[in-house]
């Protein structure tokens, strides 16, 4: 139910201060409906039902998280970045322009 409207407020998003007020209606730490959960249900519970409710209490961020760095166009994944990667390590090319410029007046 709360992912559900946590998706449905995500795809509502207009602009940077609706993309704002949506990060502090769900991540703030003060009045943040995750923040309301976690005192609510997560800390009141019985110690037995704290494990389930811990994991998809994780799964409910996830998602809230998940949905604001899709609204904020967030950057490459990690797997992108490490299929671009250069290995610095590789001996240099046998022949390379470097070796052959000569420096004038010498």
């Amino acid at each position: 139910m709360l992912e559900k409207q946590a998706s449905d407020a995500a795809r509502a998003l207009d602009g940077a201060e609706a993309v704002e007020a949506f990060r502090l209606e769900w991540l703030g730490r003060k009045q943040g409906r995750l923040n309301e959960v976690s005192g609510r249900w997560l800390k009141s519970a019985p110690a037995e039902a704290k494990k389930a409710l811990g994991v998809r209490f994780n799964a409910l961020k996830a998602t809230v998280e998940a949905l604001l760095d899709a609204a904020l166009g967030a950057g490459p994944t990690d797997a992108a970045l490490a299929a671009e990667a250069i290995d610095i390590t590789l001996p240099g090319l046998k022949g390379s322009s470097a070796r052959s410029i000569r420096l004038r007046g010498r």
